[in-house]
């Protein structure tokens, strides 16, 4: 039939009793029947009436799948024209909607958004940019069979009616009046694939170019670009892979049948299928054409029924695809998800198959014509479609609408508001992200204070707000500031349709707060009161309070507390906490939120019983007197000559108490050691300490029969030295002193007890010093007279002879008979030389040569004022005198410290280089007076030989220490005086550089070290090394103190040092007299070293004297050797000792121990390792025990590897093995040449 119309009588269904018929218009076009049917009712009898019930009945039953009984569908899909039903039928780059199409047949769309359409009738291969432009891509509107290896545009077409694109880009034609299949590359040059022009029946297992095809309709292309033809002539479904090769996978070619669900597809009875699909996952989906049904044939070549019951017709939306009716569906397309689309092109609709098997129409309202652009796709109207493509990015359908001459697309706006994805920058949310969870809650530290939330929506369409802000899907949004504690952020999803979700996300910024508000005890009162910024209290609870318990309130209720260690409700009791007599340690630690710890100690002390009395006192001869009673403390008792000694026995009243008798302890009940009698009056004292420390002194005073002994035991100066030295026999002494020791005192210690003494005509008691006698220069005569208890004298003589003073200077009045001479000395600053500044005195005093300069503060500010600052300050350059002063006012020193000034005084005795910040002016002035001027105080600071005496003293320093002294000592003094008041500044915060010039002749090498000599003739090391100056030697002396130095030769060496590691270090500091051997000639280099041992060498390193004050340790008692070492050490900071207030003398030190006392003697020496507590960690990173530092020590350690100070061994550090003696010498060598104090040999 072509284009033929005939009368024909129709039995339609439930209008036989009107005698219906209709007329059947039956269009050929080409090889395809396309019928349209229109109804004329003839009426019989109430037409009109017939009509409305026929067009209710048919409105009824073609709209039922909208009614509220039926499947739900989005009312937010959207269909548009997007080419076709323009004015022209030509054009090429214009806006598709302008062109006018011929029988759109098959369609297909990129990754890029462009649209393909088989443009079946006039013969071309269109494309639809995403601009909306078209475009030919292969044909020229004429009907034919030419051009491959050309360009597509000029290949003739025949008929094309499907489309396909694979992965590169490649363009697939199904050509069904050529019988082929044809591919543009993407350069645009055309090539047959499949097919040789002509049809015929099916031959499998050839080159696909030389099998024959029978009207091919349908085409896709697999992920592995394998080309699938729906071979409609031949009903059967071909393949070629992508070698070529074609073979048939599903139909026999039969033309009748739709047998074969469930077996090979291969078996299978197809009917001229028209469209097919290929999912992701290589199932194969039919539109099994003129069988009604969608066919899959799965990727083990079995095959089924997905959609349709084989009988054409139009119901079954809403419920399984399998029983809902097609009619001729003649395209399908699958998208990502797994949802079918098909064209049922004679029902006017596109119909989609859910993943779940539901069936559902998604455009079309099944009349058949033209409308509904801009509204709702299910009621529009298609007119016979053919062909779909589905763009899984969007969801966009694109259909072609063939006798609409139109390809339509639908816009899904879809009502998802779910996540696919939700992150935080910090922290871990809770629950673990999954799409159906709504809400969520993450915790940070209280570093963080923002976070940023990166959602991923799942609808690509959807938009997405982080508190309020529009954040891109999969972006993180706008950094979020927290509080601490609780932080709600909403993330709200917005879907195509409007629909919004939010998913609230609860942020916990933890806190740092690990105070107290309060603290309290059950007895005893905190001291001071409790406030939350003081961490350490003190209390006290009688000798009857025998625990306590501790009551932490905490200031943030996220915080936990612990009272030594066991974990307390904040706001309730602890445990009981036993208290020892004496001092208790309580901790209290709180740790906040994130971790955060700070702890409260409170030191609690129980007192302990004061009671401090005796319950009775014996003696072994002799009866007390009175008889002995608890109040009563003296007594008296006589013996004859004849005993000589007695015993005490004393019983405490409280157990707890001790007892001492002469000093020497005693057990309660027993008899104390023999005491012996001297003749006359012994006094025993018995004293008793209570627990508390309250002592009561017993004294029993035994009387032994008369003694004519007027001799004495002993005899002392407070300075100088008896020559000869004394014994009882020797009344005759004398004794020397230098001329700064003014007065002494002398201690006669009698023989016999009875005995009474005198000294200088005054009283004086045996064994105490007596009153301070004067000196004058010269010699003083001291006579020291003994009585015995029978009257007997003797008297000792002591000649003691005051060294004469040198002149100060300025200080030696005028009119004193002496010469004086005066001359002008250049000012150097900054190497400038200045006149007219600093006048200068010469004077001769007791055969010494004075010379005092007096520096002019105007015209020295005057050259001030011209520097920069710091500057360097040369005086007494070139100046030749046995002693040289410098005097400035403190108005000048205070000027020259504000120009950071070091004064240099060059002297050919020596030079002092001292920084003007040293000589505290301001802190001292106020010590002269409280009303003193600057401008009223003179600084003048000292150079000169010392004198006879301090010779002497040096002499037997040198005799007692084993050296050689080299040259004289020489005298460094800093003086400030106003109003007749003085001072010395014998104390400063940093080493002072003073030098001393090797004598003439002398060579550098003879030179050891300096020592520091005393007033009382005691000696030790000072740090110093020796320069070359203008072709002369200096040795550069380095000390924290003013005082005596000399030059000294002493060389040591150890028979077990010999070819050992340590050698050279040793014996350097064994020289400098800073380590000792342990024996005469070892040194014993691989023995443990104790804490005060350690201590003791690296105060002797830094140049300290060990006269150190009482240590505050309670294991370091006043007769202890090392008492002054370690008292020294804690004076400057090098040691603290433990946290129970001991410090462990006996202990040996380990090497992590030791190093923490020695970076801080680097400090004290100035040497700057420059490592933070933020990077000490990484210094030590490369030693493989570095993890195993205390924490305590690890910034030390890694200062002193920095500094090269500490090398390890290997690759280990060893913090806690012990310090061996030689490793002790190693390192303290290295801190004194890092220093730059000494130069190591």
């Amino acid at each position: 039939l072509h284009n033929s119309t005939k009368w024909m009588e129709l039995p339609l269904r439930g209008a036989r009793p009107f005698g219906f018929r209709a007329r059947i218009q039956l269009t050929k076009f080409s090889e395809r029947k396309h019928i349209s049917v229109y109804a004329t009712l003839v009426m019989r009898y109430k037409v009109i009436r017939l009509v409305i019930s026929l067009l209710v009945l048919w409105s009824a039953v073609d709209l039922m799948h909208l009614l509220p009984g039926g499947k739900a569908y989005a009312s937010s899909s959207v269909i548009s024209t997007v080419a076709g039903r323009g004015a022209s039928t030509t054009g090429e780059d214009v806006s598709a909607t302008s062109v006018k199409l011929n029988y759109p047949h098959g369609v297909a769309i990129d990754g890029s958004g462009n649209v393909y359409i088989a443009e079946t009738s006039n013969q071309r291969l269109r494309k639809v940019d995403a601009s909306g432009n078209i475009s030919t891509v292969a044909g020229t509107g004429v009907a034919g069979y030419s051009g491959d290896g050309g360009a597509g545009k000029d290949a003739l077409l025949n008929m094309p009616s499907g489309v396909a694109m694979d992965g590169s880009g490649n363009l697939f034609i199904a050509e069904y009046r050529n019988h082929i299949i044809r591919k543009v590359d993407p350069t645009g040059k055309i090539t047959t694939v499949a097919g040789t022009g002509t049809s015929g029946t099916v031959v499998d297992g050839g080159a696909a170019t030389s099998s024959k095809l029978d009207l091919p309709y349908g085409i896709a292309v697999d992920s592995s670009g394998n080309l699938y033809i729906a071979d409609g002539g031949s009903s059967v479904i071909r393949k070629v892979n992508t070698s070529g090769i074609i073979s048939t996978i599903a139909g026999k070619g039969a033309t009748t049948g739709s047998t074969g669900d469930g077996g090979l597809a291969k078996d299978a009875l197809l009917k001229n299928p028209y469209g097919i699909a290929v999912d992701g996952g290589g199932n194969l989906y039919i539109a099994d054409t003129n069988n009604h049904r969608i066919r899959k044939v799965d990727t083990a070549g079995y095959i089924s029924t997905v959609a349709g019951t084989g009988t054409a017709g139009k119901l079954g939306d809403g419920g399984a695809a399998t029983s809902a009716q097609l009619n001729g569906p003649a395209g399908v397309a699958v998208d990502s998800f797994g949802n079918l689309y098909i064209a049922d092109s004679k029902n006017h609709r596109v119909r989609k198959v859910s993943a779940s098997g539901i069936i559902s129409t998604v455009a079309g309202s099944g009349l058949g014509s033209y409308s509904g652009d801009g509204g709702a796709a299910i009621v529009a109207r298609l007119q016979g479609p053919t062909g779909v493509a589905v763009d899984s990015a969007s969801g966009t359908l694109y259909i072609a609408d063939y006798s609409n001459h139109a390809i339509r697309k639908v816009t899904n706006l879809y009502s998802n508001t779910d996540l696919s994805g939700l992150t935080i920058s910090s922290g871990t949310l809770s629950p673990a992200f999954v799409p159906g969870t709504a809400s969520y809650t993450a915790s940070v530290a209280n570093s963080v204070d923002n976070v940023t939330l990166t959602p991923t929506v799942s609808d690509p369409g959807a938009t997405v707000k982080v508190d309020g802000t529009a954040v891109m899907s999969g972006t993180p949004s706008n950094a979020i500031s927290l509080n601490v504690g609780s932080n709600a952020i909403a993330v709200e999803v917005t879907a195509q349709d409007g629909t919004t979700q939010t998913y609230p996300v609860t942020v916990t910024r933890q806190s740092n707060n690990a105070d107290l508000s309060a603290l309290a005890l059950s007895s005893g009162t905190l001291s001071p009161a409790f406030t939350s910024g003081t961490t350490g209290y003190t209390a006290s609870v009688t000798n009857s309070v025998y625990s306590v318990t501790v009551t932490p309130v905490v200031s943030d209720l996220n915080a936990t507390v612990k009272v030594n260690g066991t974990a307390v409700i904040s706001g309730i009791a602890s445990q009981a906490v036993n208290l020892n007599i004496g001092s208790n340690a309580i901790e209290v630690e709180v740790t906040a939120q994130d971790g955060t710890k700070q702890t409260y100690s409170v030191i609690i002390t129980r007192l302990e019983s004061s009671d401090a009395e005796l319950s009775g006192l014996t003696l072994s001869n002799g009866t007390l007197s009175p008889s002995f009673t608890k109040s009563t403390t003296n007594y008296t008792a006589s013996v004859t000559n004849s005993v000589y000694s007695v015993t005490v026995t004393p019983a405490v009243n409280d157990s707890n108490a001790t007892v001492t008798v002469d000093g020497l302890a005693v057990a309660s009940g027993s008899g104390s050691q023999p005491i012996n009698l001297n003749v006359g009056s012994n006094t025993i004292s018995v004293e008793v300490s209570a627990q508390d420390g309250t002592t009561q002194m017993y004294t029993v005073t035994v009387t032994r029969a008369g003694s004519n002994n007027a001799e004495l035991s002993g005899l002392a100066l407070s300075s100088g030295t008896l020559s000869p030295s004394f014994t009882p026999n020797t009344t005759n002494y004398t004794a020397s002193v230098i001329n700064s020791v003014s007065s002494v005192t002398v201690t006669p210690t009698v023989d016999d007890s009875n005995a009474t003494v005198k000294v200088g005509g005054m009283s004086a008691i045996s064994g105490s010093a007596s009153n301070a006698i004067a000196l004058n220069e010269g010699d003083n005569t001291i006579v020291v007279e003994v009585t015995s208890q029978d009257g007997t004298k003797k008297t000792y003589t002591v000649t003691a002879t005051r060294e004469s003073a040198p002149s100060s200077g300025g200080t030696v009045p005028p009119g004193d008979g002496l010469s004086g001479n005066e001359e002008w000395f250049p000012v150097l600053v900054d190497g400038k030389a200045y006149d007219w500044v600093a006048k200068g005195i010469s004077k001769e005093y007791q055969g010494n040569t004075v010379l005092t300069l007096t520096v002019n503060i105007d015209a020295l500010k005057n050259q001030l004022a011209q520097e920069e600052k710091p500057v360097i300050v040369i005086l007494a350059e070139g100046a030749d005198a046995d002693q040289v002063n410098v005097a400035f006012t403190g108005e000048t020193v205070k000027a020259l410290a504000n120009m950071q000034a070091l004064l240099v005084v060059r002297t050919p005795n020596g030079s002092y280089s001292m920084p003007a910040t040293e000589i505290a002016v301001d802190k001292i002035t106020p010590q002269l007076g409280a009303f003193t001027k600057l401008s009223d105080v003179i600084v003048q600071m000292s150079i000169r030989k010392s004198g006879q005496a301090m010779i002497g003293l040096a002499n037997q320093a040198a005799e007692k220490g084993q050296f050689s002294l080299v040259g004289e000592p020489i005298d460094f003094t800093i003086t400030v005086t106003s109003n007749g008041k003085s001072l010395e500044v014998d104390k400063f915060g940093i080493y002072v550089e003073r030098e001393i010039p090797l004598p003439d002749g002398v060579d550098a090498n003879a030179i050891t070290t300096a020592v520091k000599l005393d007033a009382d003739g005691t000696s030790h090391h000072v740090p110093s090394r020796v320069i070359i100056r203008d072709g002369k030697a200096y040795v550069v002396i380095h000390s924290l103190t003013n005082s005596t130095y000399a030059l000294i030769k002493h060389v040591q060496s150890f028979v077990d040092m010999a070819g050992h590691w340590a050698e050279e270090a040793v014996n350097d500091m064994a020289s400098r007299i800073v380590v000792n051997g342990v024996g005469d000639s070892r040194y014993n280099p691989d023995g443990a070293v104790t804490r005060a041992e350690f201590v003791a060498i690296l105060i002797r390193a830094l140049g300290l004297s060990d006269n150190g004050k009482m240590a505050s340790l309670n294991d370091v008692q006043a007769n202890d050797w090392f008492v002054g070492a370690v008292a020294k050490a804690q004076e400057y900071g090098l040691v603290n000792g433990y946290k129970d207030g001991t410090f462990g003398p006996n202990k040996t030190i380990t090497r992590q121990e030791a190093l923490v006392m020695l970076a801080r003697a680097m400090k004290l020496t100035g040497l700057n390792a420059g490592v933070s507590e933020a990077n000490a960690t990484d210094v030590l990173a490369s030693y493989e025990d570095g993890a195993n530092i205390a924490p305590w020590a690890v910034q030390a350690l890694a200062e002193t590897v920095k500094t090269g100070i500490v090398q390890g061994s290997g690759r280990k550090l060893l913090p806690d093995r012990n310090m061996t003696r030689a490793e002790t010498a190693v390192i303290v060598q290295r801190l004194l040449d890092k220093a730059g104090l000494i130069d190591s040999k």
